[in-house]
């Protein structure tokens, strides 16, 4: 099985994807290098790796990020520098209230991933400075650091290519569409007809091959993506209400689409390949993913549907990326774990992640879009689990066609508080940074 050496090209990765999914033989190299490849970048500077071997990096998560094959980088990461990664396991529902109250015990941790829970997680992290990264290397997808950036100080990384990372796709069953007689969405996207309508009409004739088939399934936030707009929008540092009448509409087209037994939240039936779609993220793609029970052979990719004929794909995602933890122990010691854990160099080979060599180019390929036109979907997470947190996003799902502008419409005074609060909590982050810095 061939190796994927570096990161410099989209048209090397694909290659590369070539060779790992078409090769009837395995080569007996191993799956990655035998030596730490973070060293061919200039990301570090001064900082020496030895100075940190035999301490310990705390990573906080919602699951254990060493089991299984995710796992893997990490093993290989405490052989290779002999740092220890101690996971600190929370609920995702209270992540950040978990770990304000380790901050106040001294007890956090120094790592952790922030899935959502922007602006609230400000309150418990600090930026990525002390890590000592080179921020500015290529490795890193620039998006994220621009959409995380307070007063010129960074919070968030992600690299460019990262397998762990999550960008909103509509995912397809190859073999129902076949049976259905029906364009595939990659085709109509090629076309530049893969829309709201098309999406809708391909629901309607999957629905038609029987009554245990389910047209399409679509995750919360992932409507947002579709839609192109969102209820905030994070700028200059102030979180706004951005809900118009056109996100209203998108949002009664999929309320529509409900009330017509065409979408439903549930994602299952994709998985046992009787669900024709579902719009969800990248994860849906991996082998241990979302549907780790589909044919392999049977998923299909491409871009979320567009409003319009000809409208350019959104490339959109939860707010999510790596951070410092405030008061981190070992700060620098986590910048060479996050360098290290997040290289797709140092994990295993591509076909061991991907179901298949499309998907799998897919996803390198909506990575490099990503690093230059990522529009993330803010929920603005204040003290989550809140209302505006679940029902706004769900409100397709909960609510008519004919009752959502009257909801949506009533829900808007909790809106304009919750930004209230978010942009108080961005505030008093930007007073600490320059406070920090007049000392």
């Amino acid at each position: 099985m061939k190796k994927i050496r570096t990161i410099a090209l989209i048209a090397s990765i694909c290659l590369a994807l070539s060779l790992a999914f078409g090769c009837n033989e395995k080569s007996s190299d191993p799956p990655v290098s035998s030596k730490p490849e973070y060293f061919d970048y200039d990301d570090f500077g001064a900082v020496n790796a030895e100075d940190y071997r035999g301490s310990v990096v705390k990573y906080v998560f919602s699951k254990d990020p060493t089991i299984g094959i995710e796992g893997f980088p990490i093993a290989r990461f405490e052989k290779d520098l002999g740092i220890k990664v101690e996971p600190v396991l929370i609920g995702h529902s209270t992540y950040v209230k978990t770990i304000a109250a380790s901050i106040a015990s001294d007890t956090q941790g120094d790592v952790f991933y922030q899935y959502g829970d922007f602006p609230d997680s400000l309150s418990v992290m600090q930026p990525l400075d002390a890590a000592k990264l080179n921020l500015s290397s290529p490795f890193w997808d620039q998006s994220v650091i621009k959409a995380s950036t307070l007063n010129g100080h960074p919070y968030l990384v992600d690299a460019k290519y990262n397998l762990r990372s999550e960008i909103n796709v509509c995912v397809y069953n190859i073999n129902l569409f076949k049976v259905a007689g029906l364009k595939t969405p990659e085709e109509y996207f090629a076309e530049g007809k893969w829309t709201f309508e098309n999406f809708r009409y391909a629901a309607q004739q999957i629905e038609k091959l029987g009554k245990d088939y389910v047209g399409a399934a679509v995750h919360d936030e992932t409507v947002l993506g579709a839609a192109g707009r969102g209820f905030f929008t994070y700028k200059n540092d102030r979180v706004s209400v951005t809900a118009d009448e056109t996100l209203y509409e998108r949002l009664e087209f999929f309320a529509q689409m409900k009330q017509d037994g065409l979408i439903k939240l549930d994602r299952q039936h994709f998985g046992d390949g009787r669900q024709g779609m579902a719009l969800t993220n990248t994860y849906g793609l991996k082998r241990y993913g979302f549907f780790a029970a589909i044919n392999p052979e049977h998923i299909g990719v491409t871009h979320l549907p567009a409003w319009n004929e000809g409208d350019k794909p959104k490339i959109t995602s939860v707010y999510s990326g790596w951070g410092l933890i405030e008061g981190a122990k070992n700060p620098v010691a986590a910048g060479l774990f996050l360098r290290y854990y997040l290289d797709h160099n140092n994990d295993l080979d591509i076909e061991t992640h991907f179901h298949n060599q499309d998907v799998a180019r897919f996803f390198f390929e909506a990575k490099e879009a990503s690093d230059r036109e990522m529009e993330y979907c803010i929920g603005v997470c204040v003290n989550k689990p809140s209302l505006l947190y679940s029902e706004l996003h769900l409100s397709w799902n909960d609510h008519s066609p004919d009752e959502l502008k009257a909801y949506l419409d009533s829900q808007r005074p909790l809106m304009n508080e919750m930004c209230q609060k978010a942009n108080e909590i961005i505030e008093q982050e930007i007073e600490q940074l320059k406070e920090a810095e007049e000392n």
